[in-house]
């Protein structure tokens, strides 16, 4: 094409026209490029939903521990994103839709009674005042093997009256394992 183009225009005004259509290609280029770094319209995410790194690490840690299924119970800034990130790991509840792992009712655990319903469920572990009793019984009820504590002096207690296994500290957040 570019040899026809200078024959019929002649040497002079085929180099010349050669020289604007490689500046012009080199433009192209040079405009894709930008678009490519500045706007990332070529780019594909490796986090494309957004999962905040501090769920991606815990979730990390806790598949990276467990053998069998992971079920998890987690506050719900973690277990928010927990299944996007990564749909092997069973959830107690789930925030977005307002389900339990459990059927709604009156269940007894060690001699005492416990209401479960979602709220209940997530007001033992997202409210101010953990309470660490109901949490472990719960585990009777939903077989969770992993549970997502905010860091708050619970690491002691989960440790020392309940034997859970501390896997670790993701961002002031407590990991621990249920060893029985």
């Amino acid at each position: 094409m570019w040899a026809a183009l200078v024959r019929k225009t002649g040497k002079s005004k085929g180099i010349g026209i050669s020289a604007v259509m490689v500046l012009m290609i080199l433009l192209w280029g040079y405009g894709l490029g930008s678009v490519n770094r500045e706007h990332n319209l070529f780019y594909v995410r490796d986090n494309i939903y957004r999962v905040p790194q501090n769920t991606v690490d815990i979730a990390d840690m806790i598949t990276n521990d467990c053998d069998g299924e992971p079920v998890v119970y987690a506050p719900a800034d973690i277990c928010r994103f927990m299944r996007t990130y990564d749909a092997d790991i069973k959830l107690v509840y789930h925030d977005w839709w307002k389900e339990l792992s459990i059927d709604y009712g009156t269940y007894s655990v060690d001699d005492e009674e416990l209401i479960i319903n979602y709220q209940t469920v997530y007001d033992f572990i997202n409210s101010d005042e953990i309470n660490y009793k109901a949490i472990m019984q719960l585990q009777k009820l939903t077989g969770w093997n992993y549970v997502v504590l905010k860091e708050d002096g619970s690491r002691s207690v989960m440790q020392t009256e309940y034997g859970l296994v501390r896997l670790g500290t993701v961002d002031g957040y407590n990991i621990y394992k249920n060893a029985y």
